[in-house]
């Protein structure tokens, strides 16, 4: 999932963000008049002009974690911001602005799309970030800010392990957008698995026609059981229109056997 620095340090390092739709800051030109702010679309199809743009723009901007006012927004672990994260697309209807505390959250958390834009105009960027959370191995390669790759293993309390291993990409554009996400999961030893349920999803929060003019504007999922087999590979796809200020991109697998369930996520 894409969320905070506690929980990638190495993907927000390096700019895993897109290019946002927006509006330029008013200015006033040689003659002293004062030039309009370029209207957004919102996601009804209404335009945000003048004032209502610039409230679009001025509360979509990015907010640092430690600036936050909301008690619930304080301090986050990273499995505590990826839940919520994962949560509130939930409690939305799109086309709903959000409340204050959540956009606030998403402001400090998500992965905006305003950031990132001279990266992906330079050279092809590659790094790798291994770290390990309780029995989760993870090798996480960025690759010029909007493909990443993936290849985890974890063992289950009962003393099964299986592994993850793939690729996703997102491209925010100036209206439109699209992604893409595709691993293979497979039972490395341990217990024969029964099944394995693969999931994607893609909340993306942007332009909408109410105040403060930030909302949910796409909640996409999509996913896929495997039944009497120890390996499988999943692949979605999918676009939206929009203006897009955040997004949120995660995919998970649950491996299910006679001995329990658990997990791998990205």
């Amino acid at each position: 999932m894409r969320v905070s620095t506690v929980a990638r340090p190495a993907i927000l390092a390096l700019g895993l963000t897109f290019v946002i739709t927006g509006c330029a800051p008013t200015t006033a030109n040689s003659g002293g008049s004062v030039e309009r702010l370029e209207p957004v679309l919102a996601f009804d199809g209404q335009i945000l002009e003048d004032h209502k743009a610039a409230e679009f723009r001025e509360n979509s901007a990015p907010l640092d974690p430690d600036m936050v006012e909301f008690a619930e927004n304080e301090r986050l672990s990273a499995f505590e911001a990826s839940s919520r994260a994962e949560e509130l697309a939930d409690e939305y209807q799109v086309g709903e602005p959000l409340s204050e505390s959540d956009l606030e959250f998403v402001r400090a958390y998500l992965v905006p799309a305003s950031a990132g834009t001279e990266r992906l105009q330079e050279e092809p960027v590659v790094a790798t970030a291994l770290y390990e959370e309780d029995s989760l191995q993870t090798e996480l390669a960025l690759v010029n800010g909007q493909s990443w790759t993936f290849s985890q293993s974890q063992r289950s309390g009962a003393g099964t392990t299986a592994a993850t291993q793939g690729s996703a990409t997102i491209n925010i554009g100036f209206v439109d957008h699209t992604w893409t996400a595709g691993w293979t999961a497979k039972r490395i030893s341990g217990a024969l698995l029964t099944t394995m349920v693969s999931n994607l999803q893609v909340q993306l929060y942007g332009a909408v026609a109410a105040p403060p003019y930030v909302g949910l504007i796409t909640n996409w999922s999509r996913s896929a059981t495997a039944t009497g087999v120890q390996s499988t590979y999943f692949s979605r796809n999918g676009s939206a229109v929009g203006a897009v200020a955040y997004y949120n991109m995660s995919g998970n697998t649950v491996f299910n056997t006679t001995q329990g369930s658990f997990q791998i996520g990205y």
